[in-house]
């Protein structure tokens, strides 16, 4: 089956869409085509789908299992359940993200700048430019002032994340956590479900 979000159910996705709408989703499908003594195969991030699917129909469950993933703890993170090599690249690496997106936010602003400052110098009104106004002379130096807080923060944000020597980040441990030894194996694990 396809979780709300993904592949061909892509446009259903919403900023509300987490674990709960994809347990939903299974346990729907398992109580309206009425299924009995299920096999679920959880795999990475789906073991916590079928850890709340069983937590909510076990008696329709006979048998989970769980492919590079484990039951979790209650109330623990997908953070929490990394090693410390995975933990640090992972922050690492949304860190580098927030960068890349404040810089892309700069970019935008810059543009919005260049356009608004053509558009007061080419618009006439009464006869002038409207850029001769004071009003929006002093818009327009608000908006300078801000794109170069921006672009300084933007700019500072990318050094301090770039002070990490890149040769501790190999590239297959940057893109394929190979780094850290619970990568380098499948694990397969079995529970049985009680019946109810």
């Amino acid at each position: 089956m396809t979780l709300t979000g993904l592949g061909d159910r892509s446009h259903l996705a919403t900023p509300e869409t987490d674990l709960d709408t994809y347990i939903t989703d299974v346990v729907n499908v398992v109580e309206t085509e009425d299924l009995r003594d299920v096999v679920l195969v959880g795999h990475s991030y789906a073991g916590g789908v079928v850890t709340g699917v069983a937590e909510r129909i076990p008696e329709r469950i006979a048998l989970l299992a769980y492919l590079d993933a484990g039951p979790s703890p209650d109330g623990a993170s997908f953070m929490d359940l990394q090693p410390p090599a995975a933990k640090e690249l992972i922050e690492r690496v949304v860190d580098e993200a927030r960068v890349a997106l404040c810089a892309e936010a700069v970019g935008l602003m810059d543009e919005s700048l260049k356009t608004t400052v053509e558009y007061i110098k080419t618009r006439k009104q009464f006869g002038v430019p409207i850029g001769s106004f004071q009003a929006l002379q002093h818009r327009a130096s608000d908006m300078f002032v801000a794109t170069e807080q921006a672009r300084s923060m933007s700019r500072s944000s990318g050094r301090v994340t770039s002070k990490t020597p890149a040769s501790s980040f190999s590239f297959q441990s940057r893109f394929g956590l190979l780094s850290c030894p619970l990568w380098h194996f499948t694990q397969l694990s079995f529970i049985s479900c009680p019946r109810a």
